[in-house]
């Protein structure tokens, strides 16, 4: 069964009872002669089409709540517990090229009581106490998907010579004969073109080039949706395993044990028993636990790393609250009529400390080597004797087949608070805070480095029935390679970047509106995004679902401006940030007034609180004089690793990011900024933003970091490429009414990404409102001047995708980038221009 089909026939189903109730009250249209038959999208009006693909997401988006947690088989008793389960979960890249991470999961879990006692009823109040253990292996698949639908540039002829006069490719073309003949991967099916036969007036058959731009986040989510269950059967413990996986495919492997020991006090609040909600609890626990992870990653058809990682962690945390599924290992633990997930979960709140060490050792091989697929063999059982041996070997790499990626050891702390409130499968609210200090010494071919990094995350969500939901992210992280800063303070040494993302599964206009504000003013930029009341009122009424992401890259001596701002300057630019008035808050008496008046919020906050609420009036200053506690603190430390630390620390607020980022910017204003933005949202496409003095938001620290970390959940951040730059994008309409785009290559491109959006009304159809190519370069495409011809009137044209949306009069968006490593992309070069026909010249007929 393909659930990209299921997800179509939802979408199908949905249309057709949008329509049944639409034209359920029209009145009779019937004659004595036949009426001829319309399509359907020329009788009905956008708003109710509009309508249609609405109901279809929704009704996606639930079946994917359902299935994205899917329990196989589940046992308990006295003596232990053990479950088997699967999960899928998709992260937005937020790149041009629509892609999606898809993280597929595969568990075995155990846990066991140890000792267990207590004494007491819940009537009165109830005390116990616990110790138990837990094991579990997990199986992590991570690969990317983009959308489906980008147009395939058709290539000209396969260009081999290079790698067949290379000893190795006698010996290794039957594996990649093996690996052509594998199931077929989500990319290739996503750039395939389909040709269509269209009928002429004249009768002839002439075949077009058809391309539909499906939804991206739809097609992460279904597309080899089996995989959830199959992937662990693939392991690639043998090198021609590797054929089973796509360049950039990781697959990853870990056993983790658990010791447990924890306090409770629980009582119930209604003594009749009539309500079995009425019950609260406080319980504390502390563990340590252990981690052994391998991890894989596929480079290409020849190059593979190998990671081995160990974690050893000390812990501790609260729990408040009511919990739906008690263990032993999970928080309250006396709430055991709370077994269904049909309960209410009026609060739960976590706090949670921990403290770790890790090591992480990687190892590169060259698989087409035969000393280096047998080192890899023994890896990816953890033995890495035999690697090492040989990545030190004198001879180096080209002989033995295997060389040092990366070793790391780590120290780090966590700190995070969570709350949640559930009423049964209609609602869940949660709200997060988190954040993460991490001090650690890399060591790469290249050199070794000093890393500190601490990243603060502070998030919230809700999901509602039938696939509603919202979230709101910000994240903030401080890198700094210690010996750089130490030794001359370099720009990239010590950094700052904040990202943001919103996502909205049904906005209104005016919720689509206050979220292109507010990434606009975010990165210091006006009219990135078209507003909403720009298009049609019967669309732009609608506009569905919608999602944002944007990044700030703030350098060494942006961040000395910030932590340096004088102290008669900060209050202002606090008022600034939460968006007071001028001088509210700027003594110590307006600052009283402010609290008295909205003392009774603040203490109905302390009750919203433990349910991941809060009115922001009875929270903002409190919240204010914490950043502004911090900040002069700030100031007065000297040592780079705890200054770093403190910064960190600054901006951890739940409720706060958004004006966290508006204080970054108050206080840099007049400063230019990196940034990238970039919202997708069905009346404006996908649109990419970047810009400020560089566009390269990584610094030392973050590319190392991102080095070892390879095999980290959650959405791709790729290195870009500063070398990879698209000049001088220049729009020239023919005589002949065809279009030539002429552009400067910095240097040849392995890969060139070309999208055309139109830019000035709206579409019924995804197909019409923008195109675009992923172009595999096979020597077309130099470094220096290039250009390319599109004509609208030759559909055999390989740029015929693109072509075919021009019209006259029309204004479009023309966006160019390339990569030189399939991976690394460089800056998005746009050009905005109308379509104007020019009229012919008579003298051009001969």
């Amino acid at each position: 069964m393909n659930l990209n089909h299921v997800s179509s026939s939802l979408r199908l189903s949905a249309g057709v009872l949008v329509l049944f109730f639409a034209t359920a009250s029209a009145p009779a249209a019937w004659s004595s002669s036949w009426i001829e038959a319309e399509p359907w999208e020329s009788v009905l009006d956008g708003r109710t089409i509009r309508e249609v693909d609405r109901v279809g997401t929704r009704m996606s988006d639930a079946l994917f709540d359902v299935i994205e947690d899917i329990p196989f088989y589940k046992t308990s008793s006295e003596l232990f517990s053990f479950n088997v389960s699967g999960q899928r979960r998709v992260f937005d890249n937020a790149d041009i090229l629509n892609s999606w991470t898809v993280v597929d999961k595969f568990n075995l879990a155990g846990n066991f009581p140890i000792f267990k006692d207590g004494f007491g009823d819940l009537s009165t109040g109830a005390v116990g106490f616990s110790i138990g253990g837990g094991i579990g292996l997990d199986f992590i698949n991570i690969r990317q998907v983009t959308a489906k639908g980008y147009g395939s540039f058709p290539s000209i002829q396969k260009r081999q010579e290079e790698m067949e006069k290379e000893a190795w490719y006698e010996e290794f073309t039957k594996m990649r004969a093996e690996s052509a003949a594998a199931a077929e991967s989500d990319s290739a099916e996503q750039f395939e073109p389909v040709w269509v036969e269209e009928q002429q007036e004249d009768g002839k058959v002439k075949k077009i080039l058809n391309y539909t731009l499906k939804d991206p986040e739809e097609n992460a989510r279904y597309s080899k949706f089996w995989n959830v269950v199959t992937f662990p059967f693939r392991l690639p413990l043998k090198a021609t395993a590797l054929r089973h996986l796509e360049s950039g495919e990781i697959i990853s492997y870990l056993g983790t044990g658990l010791v447990e020991v924890g306090a409770n006090v629980g009582w119930n609040l209604d003594p009749t028993g009539i309500t079995g909600l009425a019950q609260a609890g406080v319980s504390y626990r502390t563990y340590i636990s252990g981690t052994f992870r391998i991890s894989v990653l596929k480079e290409n058809d020849r190059f593979v790393k190998v990671k081995l990682t160990r974690v050893g962690t000390l812990g501790h945390g609260t729990a408040i609250g009511t919990d739906y599924k008690p263990t032993v290992l999970d928080g309250v633990v006396l709430v055991k009529s709370l077994q269904s997930s049909a309960k209410l979960i009026p609060f739960k709140l976590n706090i949670d400390q921990s403290a770790s060490k890790s090591f992480d050792v990687g190892y590169r091989y060259d698989i087409t080597n035969l000393k280096g697929r047998r080192a890899y063999e023994r890896a990816v059982f953890g033995l890495m004797a035999r690697s090492e041996e040989l990545a030190s070997h004198e001879d180096g790499p080209a002989v033995t087949g295997v060389e040092h990626a990366f070793k790391r050891t780590m120290n780090s702390t966590l700190r995070s608070t969570s709350a949640r409130m559930k009423l049964a499968f209609i609602f869940r609210h949660d709200a997060s805070n988190s954040v993460v200090h991490a001090d650690a010494h890399v060591t790469f071919p290249d050199g070794s480095h000093h890393v500190f990094t601490s990243t603060a995350a502070n998030g919230s969500s809700w999901r509602a029935i039938w696939g509603v939901h919202e979230s709101t992210q910000h994240n903030f992280t401080v890198s700094m390679d210690v010996d750089h800063y130490v030794k001359a303070a370099r720009d990239d040494s010590f950094n700052l970047l904040v990202e943001g993302s919103i996502n909205d599964s049904n906005a209104s206009e005016g919720e689509l509106l206050r979220y292109i504000l507010a990434v606009e003013d975010s990165v210091g930029k006006v009219n990135i995004f078209r507003r909403p009341d720009t298009f049609p009122e019967e669309f732009r009424k609608t506009p569905g679902k919608c999602s944002f992401y944007f990044q700030l890259g703030i350098n060494n001596s942006q961040i000395h401006r910030f932590i340096d701002t004088p102290a008669s300057e900060m209050w202002p630019a606090l008022e600034k940030a939460f968006d007071m008035e001028t001088g509210a808050w700027s003594t110590k008496a307006n600052r009283l007034r402010y609290a008295a008046k909205w003392s009774g919020i603040t203490l109905l906050n302390g009750i919203l609180y433990t349910a991941g609420y809060g009115l922001p009036a009875g929270s903002k200053l409190i919240a204010a004089k914490r950043i502004h506690r911090r900040w002069t603190a700030l100031q007065k430390i000297e040592d780079p690793v705890k200054r770093a630390e403190t910064l960190g620390k600054m901006f951890l607020e739940k409720s706060f990011g958004y004006e966290l980022v508006r204080l970054i910017r108050a206080v840099l204003s007049g400063e230019t900024v990196s940034y990238y933005a970039t919202g997708n949202n069905s009346l404006f496409g996908r649109v990419v933003d970047q810009g400020g003095t560089t566009l390269d938001f990584d610094n030392i620290a973050t590319r190392a970091q991102r080095r070892v970390e390879f095999d980290q959940e959650g959405r791709r951040i790729q290195d870009s490429d500063k070398m990879a730059v698209v000049h001088d994008l220049d729009i020239e309409v023919l005589n002949d009414n065809k279009l030539r785009l002429s552009f400067v290559l910095s240097k040849t491109p392995l890969q060139l990404f070309i999208q055309l959006r139109v830019d000035n009304w709206w579409r019924l159809f995804h197909g019409g409102e923008q195109s675009a190519l992923l172009i595999d370069n096979k020597g077309e495409y130099k470094e220096g001047v290039n250009t390319i011809v599109l004509d609208p009137a030759d559909t055999g044209s390989p740029w015929y995708p693109l072509a075919r949306i021009l019209e006259k009069d029309n204004v479009y968006v023309a966006s160019m980038a390339l990569t030189n490593d399939g991976s690394h992309w460089g800056a998005v070069s746009t050009k905005r221009f109308r379509f104007l026909y020019l009229p012919e010249d008579p003298d051009d007929d001969e």
